[in-house]
């Protein structure tokens, strides 16, 4: 009997012992659970700051072509009065949709429209003139922003790129914005004003409201127009507009 016994209290120990964990295995499986967190939060750390160096290369790209495009035409994208003559039909469906007015301002959809809506029509231009690739869809006066149809699209989810006459911190000219999709425009904040000065300052000044790399914020704050970034603003607060010298 007292064999028996020994044996059933050996055998239950064995048994509790294998059911649950030790405070060392518990440990352990603490330390991997945070170091799988920790690869997660890093890894979309990443992707966000590459995205962010895509905004830089992309715009830089944008201004390339522009310039590119006013050598060979001696005239603006979008801006150009006599594009259809070059693209016919592949330009728009007509010349009031294709043509600018040649004024040297490429106009934003909020201004009177006459013919043309020249901010749409200059990326059809480049894209016909073969600067940037494309095609890009144009072929209504007052059609609607849509990244990667009708304007380019981004590598930032929702983000797209505007090419037009901007009036920001009373500097006019031509810009390249770069902002979210907010239904029919493409003006809404995307950046954090600590990405906003990143981008500023590797190319730049650093400083929203002087340059010719300007922050703006579309809503109530003041987090990317006082002058200085607000760093410590984490919120995405942010348009970034980046002037031509054209």
């Amino acid at each position: 009997m007292k064999k028996h016994t020994l044996y059933t209290k050996h055998r239950a120990q064995s048994t509790d012992h294998s059911e649950g964990f030790t405070l060392v295995e518990m440990a352990i499986v603490l330390v991997v659970i945070g170091l799988i967190v920790a690869g997660i939060m890093g890894g979309s750390q990443m992707i966000r700051q590459a995205e962010i160096k895509s905004v830089i290369t992309d715009a830089q790209g944008y201004q390339s072509a522009v310039d590119t495009f006013h050598l060979q035409y001696m005239a603006l994208p979008g801006d150009m009065n006599n594009a259809y003559a070059f693209w016919d039909s592949d330009c728009g469906s007509n010349a009031n949709v294709c043509n600018g007015d040649g004024n040297g301002s490429i106009k934003d959809s909020s201004d009177p429209i006459v013919n043309t809506d020249e901010e749409m029509a200059a990326w059809v231009h480049l894209a016909l003139s073969h600067v940037i690739s494309g095609p890009f869809n144009n072929t209504t006066v007052n059609q609607a922003q849509d990244p990667g149809i009708t304007i380019p699209g981004s590598k930032l989810e929702g983000g797209g790129f505007r090419l037009f006459s901007a009036t920001i911190y009373a500097q006019t000219g031509n810009a390249i914005s770069f902002a979210s999709d907010t239904g029919t425009l493409v003006d809404g904040d995307i950046l954090r004003p600590e990405e906003a000065w990143n981008i500023d300052k590797k190319i730049d000044d650093g400083r929203a409201d002087t340059g010719m790399v300007m922050g703006e914020s579309s809503g109530a704050t003041n987090d990317c127009a006082a002058g200085t970034y607000s760093l410590g603003d984490t919120n995405v607060v942010c348009v970034l507009y980046f002037y031509l010298d054209k």
